[in-house]
Parts: C-alpha cells; sequence; structure tokens
C-alpha cells in the first residue's frame, strides 16, 4: 500500500513512522522543509525526536508524487489545510482515500466537510483518538476511531494498522468524530484554568462533568451521535486533552491565569482557533445552555486578558 503524509510535525512523523513499520506499507512524509527530508532520509533522525525512525520510512518536497498514492492522510494544522489543498488538487488521484488528522474548523466546515467539498470524488475519512505523539513515536499502544463510511475502509485499515502499536474502534458517524476532536481542545483551555489554582479533586470532577454535558449538548447539535461520545475520539480523548499538562489546550488554559503573554501567545492551541468559529454558529438561546463556551468566547473576544477568575459562577 503506497501511503503519504502531510505534515513532518511530531504528530506527522509519528504515525508515518507507525504505519511505516508495517512492511506491506510504503511510507512517504510529505514536507516543505529540505532539512527535515535530508535527516529524515539520510540519518533516520528528527531533532524533536530522541528515537530513531524506521529505516522503511521517507520523506520528501516533491508535491507530484501524490500521484502515486492510495492513501493521503492530513497532518498539519487545520488554518493551513485550505491552502494546502489548493496547492495539491493537481496531483491527487481520484482513486486515492483521504484521511483527516487535522482538528478545527475552516470558516464554517469541519476539516472533513472541507476536504469533502475540494476533493469531491475522493472518499474522505477522519481519525481521531487519545494521543499524544511523544508516546506514538515510542511505540506505547494508542487507540483511535476511524470515521468511515464503507466497510472495505474499515478492513483496509485494520491491514494498514497491522504490526505497528494503534488499535482502532470504528463509527460511521463520521461528523460526530469530527467534531469531539473540535470540542474537546476548546474546554481543555476551561479546565486548564480550573486546575491552575485548585486542588480538589472533586471540584475538579465536578468541572469535568459540567463541560462533557455540554459537549454532548453540542454533539447533537452539530448532528452527532450520542453513541460516538463512548468511543475513543469521545470521552477518553476529552479526558486525556484536558488533563494531562502534555496537553497544549489545557497549558493554554493554565498560561492564561499566569498572565504570561509570551506563553500564551506561543503555544499552539487549535481550539482558539476553533472558539469564534463555534461561537458564530450557535444562537443566543443555545449559548444560555452553555455557560462555559459562553465563558471562553467572552474571554476570547478580551483577548483572553482576565483580572480574576471564579468557576463557581459560572458552573454552578
Amino acid at each position: 500500500m503506497k501511503i503519504g503524509v502531510i505534515g513532518a510535525g511530531k504528530f506527522g512523523l509519528a504515525i508515518a513512522n507507525q504505519l511505516s513499520l508495517n512492511k506491506e506499507n510504503h511510507v512517504i512524509i510529505l514536507t516543505r522543509c529540505s532539512k527535515k527530508v535530508d535527516s529524515i532520509n539520510s540519518y533516520q533522525k528528527i531533532k524533536f525526536y530522541r528515537e530513531n525512525l524506521s529505516k522503511n520510512l521517507k520523506a520528501t518536497n516533491d508535491l507530484k508524487i501524490i500521484e502515486n498514492f492510495d492513501i493521503l492522510f492530513y497532518a498539519i494544522p487545520s488554518v493551513n489545510v485550505a491552502n494546502l489543498s489548493r496547492q495539491i488538487f493537481k496531483y491527487v488521484n481520484n482513486k486515492t482515500l483521504i484521511v483527516n488528522l487535522s482538528k478545527g474548523l475552516i470558516k464554517d466546515l469541519t476539516v472533513y466537510e472541507f476536504l469533502n467539498i475540494t476533493f469531491d470524488k475522493n472518499y474522505i475519512l477522519t481519525l481521531k483518538g487519545p494521543s499524544f505523539a511523544s508516546e506514538l513515536i515510542s511505540s506505547s499502544t494508542t487507540i483511535f476511531t476511524l470515521g468511515y463510511s464503507l466497510v472495505k475502509h474499515k478492513n483496509l485499515f485494520l491491514e494498514i494498522f497491522k504490526n505497528t502499536c494503534v488499535q482502532l474502534d470504528f463509527s460511521k458517524d463520521v461528523i460526530g468524530v469530527e467534531y469531539l476532536s473540535i470540542l474537546k481542545n476548546v474546554y481543555s483551555i476551561f479546565i486548564g484554568m480550573v486546575d491552575y489554582n485548585n486542588n480538589s479533586y472533586n471540584y475538579r470532577f465536578l468541572c469535568v462533568s459540567k463541560v462533557l454535558v455540554e459537549i454532548k449538548y453540542l454533539l447533537k447539535f452539530f448532528g452527532g451521535e450520542i453513541e460516538t461520545f463512548f468511543c475513543s475520539c469521545g470521552i477518553s480523548d476529552i479526558s486525556m486533552t484536558a488533563l494531562s499538562d502534555l496537553s497544549r489546550n489545557r497549558t493554554y488554559g493554565k498560561n492564561i491565569l499566569e498572565h504570561n503573554k509570551n506563553k500564551v501567545n506561543n503555544t499552539l492551541a487549535e481550539g482558539v482557533n476553533t472558539l469564534s468559529v463555534l461561537g458564530n454558529k450557535l444562537s443566543t438561546k443555545d449559548l444560555k445552555n452553555l455557560p462555559i463556551l459562553s465563558f471562553l468566547l467572552e474571554l476570547k473576544d478580551n483577548n483572553f486578558k482576565i483580572k480574576s477568575f471564579d468557576s463557581k459562577k459560572i458552573i454552578i
């Protein structure tokens, strides 16, 4: 199977490296950075990972190679998806499966919806779940939800992930899988703020419960199915992103209360990019049922400047 992964960031490299451990896969990672291409091809190394990469993994900056891929993974920030799609459109074969790993909204569309419109003759899938790149690259057993439409695609992905650390569960609710990956980033900012000066486990999980109620409401609002909430892309991914300090979005929330502007600005947090677009999709009536999201929207409107934070006034 000829597989391309667009994006040589930490997560793109981690997923590409795992796929290349299956000797039936021929995996190439695409990046604009010539230094990364040379480092991967010549030394099986990249500066932000101690581990050596698989010898079977190759890299290139030649977009024309996309013509040959059976499967193409998008592993880039959502803000870059539209521009990149325009660049590669002429190279994408109509039979190529496109898999979205990006989390976010493009204008008022999920990345899945945007790719579906852009590449209207291709099947678009989505792969989301509780995963940190630093553990995936070390072959720590990791689970993802594959959002798919055809049974043959489910079977295909079981094959390509053989002999890797990746396990899969499955959902045909692709929209639900997409929105859960978006919402967990937004609400992790709030949990980061809660945990900044909170030492009570009881109160922390009270807040987590309130977050889950709002995410469930929004999942239904955007057309997702409640069953998807219990896939690995649901409660598991929400919990990991909200409660681990490896999470950029949680860290962003904590940094807001540290009043450290440099840290806040330098932390890539998809949840921040998503907030305003998400708010524009909701009516005033809907927001009355979503006090945490309403608070985050007001906070963003104020450039994340806040004099004091009392979460009890928000959720109780």
